[in-house]
């Protein structure tokens, strides 16, 4: 996992997250998998107990099953008070 986080102004933070993750199956039955994490963020602060993030995020899943990877693409918004 890597994480970095930048102070762009007293109220403001830019915010990367990286990670991976990997499962090998201990039985034959058990497929492996392989998630990888990545995200980027900013959170500004708007007033004493209120603060707005926005970002994208991207995940991407793979298994030795069949059907069941994934990825999966996201912008988000969060307003909190």
């Amino acid at each position: 996992d890597a994480s970095w986080s930048y102070r762009l102004t007293p109220a403001t933070t830019a915010t990367l997250v990286a990670a991976r993750l990997e499962t090998h199956g201990l039985q034959a039955d058990t497929p492996d998998t392989r998630q990888t994490f990545l995200t980027a963020a900013l959170t500004t602060r708007l007033g004493p107990r209120t603060t707005a993030s926005a970002g994208v995020r991207r995940t991407d899943f793979g298994s030795s099953a069949p059907g069941a990877s994934y990825r999966e693409n996201a912008v988000y918004v969060q307003l909190t008070a």
